[in-house]
């Protein structure tokens, strides 16, 4: 990963001397996406919002309007931990119902082990809106890709006409859409750029594709995840269409994997002949059908992913039908790249009626 420190440097050089040096190294803090960022502007997507970045510091805390601090998790591993993708790496969760409308002060402190501390204030505007269907994006029109949707995880980057996570981690999330969505079909083309040679140790093999009827991590769920800062409870949602690779196995072609969204339970279909730097097309669905005699929800999922330049197949790779009393029935899509460098084009998502 390449590093930005050398501006922070200087700040921290100027804000946490203590005795006859600087630390070492020296206590920098990276607020991604900005000192000034929104949310609530595209409506109710998760109930956090993700405040994320990198710091030297073991110790980061975060307050809220002159609240108490709230301990964050640092990551020290070279995979980072689930959601914080690499050493140095936090993901504030922040409540959005503990926001009031319009600006609020997020105060973040830093502290090294020798005393010193290093603070920086976040200031989130809390506004109201929708994403109302149909729902499109031009990256090209984009200048910042928290304007359109939500940076859950990662850092995510506009290059020309696509936004792209190129630093290839564990469950890199971009959110669009709010919890109103339910039954829509996505559009859009990827190019997947590099397949990371190794993944973390609570990963699976590396993949890309869509999360549908995302409404973000939690605590608790199907699986009874823990408490964290942040959470990485990811179940439940509504289900995953993918692109798999097997663990260990990223030269190999990647197969068209379901994910169903209450249990960890996959089921691969055929492989893709895949090549890196390649466009592809990409079309997923989700699509609500009666619920089963005992009240559980049915939905219908399908994945169709083909070359650029070759002719759309008439038949989706898989189409699948989950039967779910704890799969979510309703939310909006999440982009997720797990240990992939990925671009993605634009994105048009329509409403199935």
């Amino acid at each position: 990963m390449q590093r930005r420190w050398s501006a922070l440097s200087t700040i921290a050089l100027a804000v946490g001397m203590t005795g006859c040096g600087p630390p070492d190294p020296p206590l920098a803090l990276d607020v991604w996406y900005g000192a000034e960022q929104r949310v609530g502007h595209l409506g109710d997507g998760q109930s956090d919002f993700n405040l994320l970045g990198e710091t030297t510091s073991r110790q980061l805390t975060y307050s809220l309007n002159d609240g108490p601090e709230v301990a964050l998790t640092v990551s020290r591993d070279p995979f980072g931990f689930r959601r914080l993708g690499g050493p140095g790496h936090f993901n504030a969760d922040i409540p959005v119902a503990a926001l009031t409308p319009g600006t609020n002060r997020v105060r973040l402190r830093a502290e090294h082990e020798d005393g010193s501390e290093l603070v920086q204030e976040v200031r989130l505007e809390r506004t109201t809106g929708t994403s109302p269907l149909p729902y499109s994006i031009d990256w090209s029109t984009v200048s910042n890709p928290q304007d359109v949707g939500w940076c859950v995880d990662g850092r995510w980057t506009i290059e020309g006409d696509s936004l792209r996570s190129s630093e290839p981690a564990y469950d890199r999330v971009y959110a669009i859409g709010d919890r109103t969505w339910r039954d829509y079909e996505v559009q859009t083309t990827f190019t997947i750029h590099r397949v990371a040679a190794t993944t973390a140790p609570f990963s699976g093999g590396n993949a890309f594709g869509v999360v549908f009827r995302f409404n973000g991590h939690c605590v608790g769920g199907p699986l009874d995840f823990p408490e964290a800062q942040p959470k990485w409870g990811y179940l439940p949602f509504g289900a995953i269409t993918w692109l798999r690779w097997k663990k260990g196995a990223p030269h190999e072609p990647p197969q068209f994997q379901f994910y169903r969204g209450d249990r960890n339970e996959l089921e691969n279909y055929a492989t893709l002949e895949f090549q890196t730097d390649q466009r592809y097309h990409l079309i997923a669905s989700c699509v609500t059908l009666p619920d089963s005699p005992a009240g559980e929800g049915v939905t219908r999922y399908r994945l169709k992913v083909w070359p650029e330049g070759a002719p759309e197949p008439e038949a989706p790779a898989y189409e699948v039908t989950q039967v779910s009393q704890d799969a979510h029935r309703q939310g909006g899509l999440a982009l997720v790249a797990h240990h992939v460098d990925v671009s993605v084009g634009a994105i048009e998502v329509r409403s199935i009626p």
